[in-house]
C-alpha cells in the first residue's frame, strides 16, 4: 500500500465531512476508508468521490430525510401505553429505507423469531440502524440488556435515550463492526440486511461476523429488493452467499422468506 502521509489524511477526512451526511459517521471508519482511497489514487477529488460513495453505501443511502431525533425522542416520551408505543416506533422507523422496508412484515417477523429462539436476556444488534425500535416486538427477557451498534453517532445518541424509554437497558455505541468484531457474549445477534452493505467495505464482512460474534443464535438477514424496489434475481443471490458462509460449519441454519427480507437463524 502507497504511503499516505498524515497531512493528506486529514485534508481528505475534512474534505469528506464537510457534506452533513457524512459528519456524524464514526471518525475510525472515515479514516479507514479515506486512507485506503488516497493510496489507490492521486486525484484528491476523486478520492473524495470514491470515499463518499462507499460511506454512502454503508449507510447515508438510507436516509430518506435528515432526521429529527429530539422530535423523535419527544414522540417516545408520551407513549406510554404499548399500542401508541409501537406507533411511535413505526412513525420512527418509517425515516429509514431499510427499516421502513421492514415494517409490513414487522408483526410475522417477530412472531416467527419468537417461535425458534428463546427469550433473549441479551441481544446485539449490529449496523442496526432504527431496528432497536422493534423492541416492542421482540421476545425480551424483563430484565434483557440491549446492545446497538451503528456507525451513525448521533443515531446512536437518540437509541441510547429510546431504549430505557421501551423498557429496557442498553447501550448504543457509534463504531465500525468491522474488523473490530464486538466480543460481547449475548444471547442473541442481529445482523439485519448488513452482511451485503459491509461486504461492500470488505468482503469478509459476513464471515468475519459470523465466525467472530459470540452470540448462542444469529438471526442474518438480506434484502429482497434494491433502494429503488427492484427484485433483481436478489433471493438466489442471497441464498447462494449464506450457503457459502455456513458451508461446513457445525451450525443449524434454519431459512425464512418473507416479502421483502431473506431470514436465516443460526444456531452456533
Amino acid at each position: 500500500m502507497n504511503y499516505v502521509s498524515p497531512e493528506a489524511l486529514a485534508a481528505t477526512i475534512t474534505a469528506i465531512q464537510q457534506n452533513k451526511q457524512y459528519a456524524t459517521i464514526d471518525a475510525n471508519l472515515v479514516e479507514r476508508i479515506a486512507r485506503e482511497e488516497l493510496a489507490k489514487r492521486t486525484n484528491k477529488k476523486e478520492v473524495v468521490k470514491h470515499a463518499r460513495s462507499r460511506l454512502r453505501q454503508a449507510g447515508t443511502a438510507y436516509f430518506k430525510r435528515q432526521i429529527n431525533y429530539q422530535r423523535a425522542l419527544e414522540q417516545l416520551q408520551t407513549a406510554t401505553a404499548l399500542d401508541t408505543q409501537k406507533a411511535a416506533c413505526r412513525d420512527i422507523m418509517a425515516l429509514h429505507t431499510s427499516t421502513a422496508e421492514r415494517l409490513d412484515i414487522l408483526d410475522d417477523l417477530f412472531a416467527t423469531l419468537s417461535q425458534h429462539l428463546p427469550p433473549a436476556t441479551s441481544v446485539l444488534d449490529i449496523a442496526c440502524g432504527l431496528n432497536p425500535l422493534t423492541i416492542p416486538w421482540q421476545s425480551l427477557e424483563k430484565d434483557a440488556t440491549y446492545y446497538a451498534v451503528d456507525i451513525f453517532a448521533d443515531m446512536m445518541q437518540f437509541l441510547s435515550k429510546a431504549i430505557p424509554l421501551l423498557g429496557r437497558t442498553g447501550q448504543a455505541t457509534a463504531a465500525s463492526v468491522i474488523p473490530d468484531v464486538p466480543i460481547s457474549t449475548v444471547d442473541v445477534a442481529y445482523i439485519f440486511k448488513a452482511i451485503s452493505c459491509l461486504e461492500q467495505l470488505d468482503p469478509n464482512a459476513g464471515e468475519l461476523l459470523l465466525h467472530g460474534l459470540n452470540a448462542k443464535h444469529i438471526v442474518a438477514t438480506f434484502p429482497l429488493q434494491s433502494l429503488g424496489g427492484r427484485k433483481k434475481g436478489m433471493l438466489n443471490t442471497y441464498q447462494a452467499r449464506m450457503a457459502t458462509l455456513t458451508h461446513d460449519q457445525p451450525w443449524t441454519v434454519k431459512e425464512f422468506i418473507f416479502n421483502t427480507e431473506l431470514v436465516y437463524i443460526i444456531e452456533k
